[in-house]
């Protein structure tokens, strides 16, 4: 059975985990339109690598006049705003409800009242702070696998010692100095 994805974007943007709020230092506002951008490229390239059919959920609860819309970001990604006076656990509850017999669906959302409805309807909760690992981990086995890769295919490297390469990858990035 195909995965579903489910996250509550704000959700996941003012998460405490969030890499939006990484720099706690510096105290200036999110930029909404931004960071709603990086986190659908974020999340469509994890659910992408991860196989998993992706919807999006904005809260526009406030908006006036504001009606539901959906678009399409890309192919396995679907992105939802709310209607005013609607909130995005609203959307998810009722998505969950409706796709549960075709999905195996997990919402991304640390919501304790929403994950409890999930789990009564058979799907998984996922919170912000597992999202977020499972990003930063999946992108670091990407790397990973995309160095390696690169690796076998470029003969110099491939009859050096890891210790060479490091030190080389360390003068490529501006790192370490060339001594």
């Amino acid at each position: 059975m195909q995965q579903l994805l489910i996250a509550d974007g704000y959700n996941l943007i003012f998460s405490e985990y969030s890499i939006f709020k990484k720099n706690k230092k510096v105290n200036k506002k999110i930029n909404l339109s931004d960071a709603r951008e990086t986190l659908l490229s974020i999340l469509s390239n994890y659910a992408s690598y991860k196989g998993m059919y992706l919807i999006v959920v904005f809260d526009a609860y406030k908006v006036i006049n504001g009606v539901e819309k959906f678009y399409n970001y890309d192919r396995n990604t679907q992105v939802i705003y709310t209607a005013m006076n609607e909130t995005a656990d609203t959307v998810i509850e009722r998505t969950v409800h409706e796709k549960k017999y075709d999905y195996e669906i997990k919402v991304a959302t640390s919501d304790k009242s929403q994950q409890d409805y999930i789990l009564s309807q058979g799907a998984t909760r996922f919170s912000s702070r597992e999202v977020w690992i499972d990003i930063m981990n999946t992108d670091k086995k990407l790397y990973e696998e995309h160095i390696k890769k690169r690796r076998s295919n470029e003969p110099l490297v491939k009859n050096m010692n890891n210790r060479t390469v490091k030190i080389l990858e360390s003068i490529r990035k501006g790192l370490k100095d060339n001594e």
